[in-house]
């Protein structure tokens, strides 16, 4: 158990000098743990290796402070935590603002200018163009805020599955509305599908 603790010490502190090969090391020897970790916050695979990634870059872009570090495991989980929790935070924001944008047009659609009502009428359109299951997928990721994982387990598919269909549904509703639509408005609905 000491020694153990003496080469994780060695091999974190030959990170926070710069060295790329423990660096290597480090990953190869704690990526299972720090995906765990992130496994627990995220519920997702796909998230939590997107987050397992972006903790090592985090680690070797802030080495340096590495070491003031006294506990490794207390460190990985807590960067893994707080890298999470900043995941979260983005993913809500990003829920929160399709919400209003959506909820803004739907409600300059209640006027009577034709101008609202023809260019709901094209999104409702390029999504009523959409594959049954994408279009499902798709409403369900964008106007539900359910997560992949959540409609995965609704329609009875893989959460890459899912994503495959959202990214397909938005790429076949950017080329609906560009052929369709209104360019002002595909620049506002550009940052909605993203």
């Amino acid at each position: 158990m000491v020694r153990r603790e003496l080469d994780t010490d060695l091999l974190f502190n030959r990170v926070a000098q710069g060295d790329e090969r423990a660096y290597g090391s480090l990953v190869a020897q704690y990526s299972d743990q720090v995906y765990a970790y992130c496994l627990t916050f995220t519920k997702q695979a796909y998230y939590a290796e997107e987050l397992t990634q972006e903790v090592f870059i985090r680690l070797w872009t802030y080495r340096h402070q590495l070491t003031q570090v006294e506990s490794w495991d207390s460190y990985l989980y807590q960067v893994s935590k707080n890298a999470a929790l900043r995941f979260m935070q983005r993913v809500a924001k990003e829920q929160q603002l399709r919400q209003e944008v959506f909820q803004h047009f739907s409600s300059q659609v209640t006027s009577d200018e034709p101008s609202n009502h023809h260019w709901l009428s094209q999104i409702q359109r390029a999504i009523q163009a959409l594959p049954q299951r994408r279009r499902r997928a798709f409403m369900m990721s964008r106007l539900d805020g359910l997560t992949h994982a959540e409609i995965a387990a609704e329609l009875n598919i893989s959460p890459n599955t899912v994503k495959e269909h959202i990214v397909q549904a938005k790429k076949a509703i950017r080329r609906y509305l560009k052929v369709y639509g209104n360019l002002g408005f595909l620049l506002v609905l550009w940052r909605l599908f993203q």
